[in-house]
């Protein structure tokens, strides 16, 4: 159903069309500790009590995260909220 338009970065299904990102070759501390524990965005924001679309927004920077929100990660993961400010190599690239 979806197609790959030669030679450009989007994906067409019927009469939609998708731009395609880059692969992030690095994410920030929410990404990376979320991933290394293989958790979704859905499962981590219904664990917090979050909306989804604003950890998905966290996670690619178009919003800024809440300190609350960053006690809260730091006190579910078990690392400093330092560790989740920081920038990781994406481990989904390895």
């Amino acid at each position: 159903p979806f197609k790959r338009l030669q030679n450009e970065k989007r994906i067409t299904a019927g009469s939609y069309i998708c731009n395609l990102r880059e692969p992030r070759t690095e994410v920030n501390g929410i990404t990376y500790y979320r991933m290394m524990n293989k958790l979704s965005q859905i499962d981590l924001a219904t664990t917090l009590d979050i909306p989804p679309a604003s950890l998905c927004k966290y996670e690619l920077g178009e919003n800024i995260c809440p300190v609350t929100v960053y006690q809260r990660l730091a006190t579910f993961f078990q690392v400093k909220i330092d560790d989740l400010l920081k920038y990781y190599p994406n481990p989904n690239n390895s």
